[in-house]
């Protein structure tokens, strides 16, 4: 056994120990704390189990009745059951950060990437489709980045526009175009989801059903000089709503597109 598995079976055996005789609440903490200590030293949960099996063993040898023996057995599950049910907790809240440390890294990345192309000089030429590949970009990315199932992002000059992702479904987007009304004199994300968004599109004179959607995200295109030049609206159509970290990453990505849509125009 390792170092570490030794001392969590030493430090399990006076736990245990200690529960078995005085069997409360403060021993029940000593268990809480074991499960964290099992899981910052690597140990899986049969490694647990094989130690609190042969110390039950031994604990259950010194019974001398059988009322002893039900006792002594019951109290050590309640110890196990207490163990486990840390060791699980913090096992799962260490998974769910290295995953979202991973997707963190992962839309770091890709925002670096569409970050260099934005600032690609030929984007500044005078190509007729140059604006409407960088909104195409961007809602692409930005439905990628998010997990959103539909991406529509429009602009309001110089002249109207309004691409999707899918492309396929830029016809459905006219309608939300209604949403950027909330978007006005502000620099930040708006979530909306539920009630509040069916509420949302009704005022804005669109069928919910026409897209469906369970949720929104928008964030306004704002050009140096602080005028609204478009916006970016993400949609989950299944029931899963958008995070604070979906907030952040379209707030870069808005930001990127600004900058880019106005480094086009400054060059025509």
């Amino acid at each position: 056994m390792s170092t570490a598995g030794t001392q969590f079976r030493n430090a399990y055996r006076t736990a245990l120990e200690r529960h078995l005789s005085e069997r409360g609440e403060t021993t029940l903490h000593a268990a809480y704390e074991l499960g964290r200590e099992a899981v910052a030293a690597g140990l899986g949960v049969l490694d647990v189990a094989v130690v609190h099996h042969d110390l039950l063993h031994q604990s259950l040898a010194a019974a001398d009745d059988p009322p002893s023996l039900r006792a002594t057995a019951a109290a050590a599950g309640d110890f196990l059951l207490e163990v486990l049910a840390t060791y699980e907790m913090v096992q799962r809240g260490f998974r769910e950060a290295m995953e979202a440390a991973a997707v963190e890294r992962r839309q770091a990345k890709m925002l670096r990437q569409l970050s260099k192309f934005l600032a690609d000089a030929s984007l500044a030429l005078d190509a007729p489709d140059s604006t409407q590949e960088v909104l195409q970009l961007v809602s692409e990315q930005a439905r990628e980045l998010t997990g959103a199932s539909h991406c529509f992002a429009c602009l309001h000059e110089p002249q109207p526009l309004l691409v999707a992702s899918p492309a396929q479904e830029a016809g459905r987007g006219a309608g939300l175009l209604g949403l950027s009304r909330l978007l006005e004199a502000r620099s930040d994300a708006v979530r909306l989801a539920g009630p509040q968004l069916a509420d949302a599109l009704a005022g804005a004179d669109l069928s919910a059903p026409h897209v469906g959607p369970h949720s929104w995200l928008g964030i306004a295109v704002v050009s140096l000089a602080g005028r609204h030049t478009g916006a970016i609206h993400l949609l989950h159509v299944e029931e899963r709503e958008f995070t604070e970290l979906d907030e952040v990453t379209i707030v870069h990505l808005g930001q990127m597109a600004a900058a880019a849509l106005e480094r086009m125009q400054l060059y025509r």
